[in-house]
């Protein structure tokens, strides 16, 4: 029965509380975070050999993933809904992946 609620607890851990994501703000590094109601974002542009990035939060939900719009220069929009997604650099693990281990002991 204990290693029932400890499984239900460590399960119960995972879950995000609070409402919206972290998102990196910021012009060509990300630079500050920012709590967003809706996706974080990245929009890359250039032309010739400039290029700028933008870090920011949209206020909609948007689906994963990235358009490219292709004028004089280009422009790439990418959206993304966990924690920090818009960074170049996935710093962190998720924690379901840390706790699998432990989970696995548990039942085996």
């Amino acid at each position: 029965m204990l290693k029932y609620l400890v499984t239900l607890i460590l399960l119960l851990s995972m879950f995000q509380t609070g409402y919206g994501i972290n998102c990196f703000t910021g012009t060509n590094s990300p630079s500050s975070t920012l709590r967003c109601p809706g996706s974080c974002t990245k929009t890359v542009t250039g032309y010739d050999n400039e290029k700028g990035t933008a870090y920011g939060c949209s206020p909609l939900h948007v689906k994963d993933g990235c358009k490219m719009v292709e004028f004089i220069g280009y422009m790439e929009n990418c959206f993304c809904n966990t924690d920090y997604c818009n960074s170049a650099y996935v710093n962190s693990l998720n924690l379901a992946l840390v706790m699998m281990p432990l989970l696995v002991k548990i039942f085996i």
